[in-house]
């Protein structure tokens, strides 16, 4: 039965059902532990509705009015109770408090704003292109059990952050079938909004060709990608991409760089991180600059090559071999080398050591030195030792 409503008020105890509820002008309003309960659909044209006890909607949330509907002093609970069901609308919804009960499927076709927390517990939610932002900078503010965000269409999940904890991204895909979330551990309680995006889909599909990579890259992962930005703050956080048992052929993380193509992501791979799910057995660590609200695309690739080490280099001024690279070493920013002298004198020292910063020799003479480096290649740590000769005129 639909109805037209004049004013309903719902106060202290007082419940109230309705098949459908369609409001066209007039004000809802539920008070503390108050409940408004709709077994079809609540559809909101104009008017008022203030929430401070609690609305459970079972099928279809319809707003056509304005963003900021729940958004005038309530501070109430809006529950999806049905299992199933769509938010909908012409304009996007503003919810204090919103919870999904049941393990089954919500659509979203219209942009979410969520004040306070929300809760998934077991339910997919399918966000179609539309966006669902989190503002309260808790870690809790989205509680999750088995539930998930399928992201599709170019759509993220936005969390505020303003403490130093870890903030999950709970995503997964109906198409492959499997889960992969994202966590950010921002490195500071500054306030940040960051999104996250997970793409059950080759990245060459959406212009990110797996073909136009930097040498040293191997296979990129075709079956999915995260997007990741920053769209407000200046912390640079830890970003960590769960994996699964792709991460046996697929060990390292690539980025789609500023020159349209991918490069390598300096990553530390490991296989010993807390699991958020059995399935989840390894993951990526990448330390996340500040983005300045650019859409960052991540994904997993194959090692080609391994590590090679050159035997003598000339810092002689020539602009050729002027520092002492080691091949592929970007490739695993977990490293650590020493430089010695004849005599056992450490020269030189350096963790994460990169080839755009490598050793340039302007500290020692020419002549032959002693070199360890420490590199750790997915989860076990290798030691290569030699000598590399310096050149110098």
């Amino acid at each position: 039965m639909k109805k037209n409503l004049i004013i309903i008020v719902l106060h202290f105890l007082v419940n109230i059902a309705y098949a459908q509820v369609t409001n066209t002008g007039t004000t809802i309003s539920v008070e503390k532990q108050g409940l408004l309960y709709v077994n079809e659909s609540y559809t909101h044209n104009n008017g008022t509705l203030i929430n401070n006890g609690e609305i459970v909607v079972e099928n279809k949330w319809i707003n056509n009015t304005g963003s900021k509907l729940l958004d005038n002093g309530s501070v109430g609970l809006v529950r999806f109770a049905g299992g199933k069901g769509i938010l909908d609308g012409k304009k996007s919804t503003f919810f204090p408090k919103v919870s999904f009960t049941g393990d089954g499927v919500f659509d979203l076709n219209n942009h979410i704003e969520v004040g306070d927390n929300i809760s998934i517990g077991d339910t997919e939610i399918r966000t179609n292109g539309y966006n669902l932002s989190i503002f309260n900078p808790d870690v809790q503010a989205l509680m999750y059990n088995k539930g998930f965000f399928y992201t599709q269409k170019g759509s993220f999940l936005f969390r505020k952050t303003g403490q130093t904890g870890t903030y999950i991204f709970p995503f997964g895909s109906d198409k492959l079938n499997l889960k992969r979330p994202v966590a950010i551990t921002p490195k500071d309680a500054a306030v940040n909004t960051y999104g996250a995006s997970f793409i059950d889909r080759d990245p060459s599909d959406d212009g990110y060709s797996r073909m136009v990579k930097k040498s040293g890259i191997g296979s990129i992962n075709d079956n999915f990608y995260h997007k990741i930005m920053q769209a407000e703050g200046k912390s640079n956080a830890d970003l960590l991409f769960y994996a699964g048992t792709e991460a046996d052929e697929f060990n390292n993380l690539v980025s789609w760089a500023d020159q349209n193509i991918w490069d390598i992501a300096p990553a530390i791979f490991r296989k010993d991180v807390a699991t958020l799910l059995p399935q989840l057995n390894a993951a990526a660590v990448y330390k996340l600059m500040a983005s300045n609200n650019k859409e960052i695309p991540f994904a997993f690739s194959a090692t080609l090559n391994s590590i090679e080490l050159y035997n003598a280099f000339s810092p002689d001024g020539d602009g050729v071999n002027e520092r002492w690279e080691i091949k592929n070493i970007d490739l695993y920013p977990d490293n650590d080398l020493k430089i010695f002298d004849r005599s056992g004198n450490l020269v030189y020292k350096k963790t994460n050591y990169q080839n755009t910063s490598a050793w340039d020799a302007s500290n020692v003479s020419a002549g032959t030195y002693i070199y360890l480096l420490r590199v750790g290649i997915n989860g076990e740590n290798k030691v290569y030792k030699g000598t590399v000769t310096v050149v110098k005129k």
